[in-house]
């Protein structure tokens, strides 16, 4: 019998809005995610790394938090 979870290989977790924002908040020590877009590219591609692979968040989450492109999210 499959389920579901058989079915999921991005290795991401379903988050609300809220709880991507919360982890964008915690990991940028209280700083709005939409600032990140201006930060300087050395800082931001750090953050973006930081944010999929620590925190767990996929690009599209990322993306819509930050406003910050797919491309470059994926690029970082």
């Amino acid at each position: 019998m499959s389920t579901d979870d058989d079915f999921d290989v991005s290795g991401k977790i379903n988050l609300s809005e809220d709880e991507v924002r919360r982890r964008i908040l915690r990991s940028t020590e209280g700083r709005e995610p939409h600032e990140i877009a201006g930060w300087s590219k050395l800082e931001r591609d750090a953050m973006l790394r930081q944010l999929k692979e620590k925190e767990g968040l996929s690009i599209r989450q990322i993306e819509r938090a930050t406003g910050i492109s797919r491309g470059v999210i994926a690029r970082s």
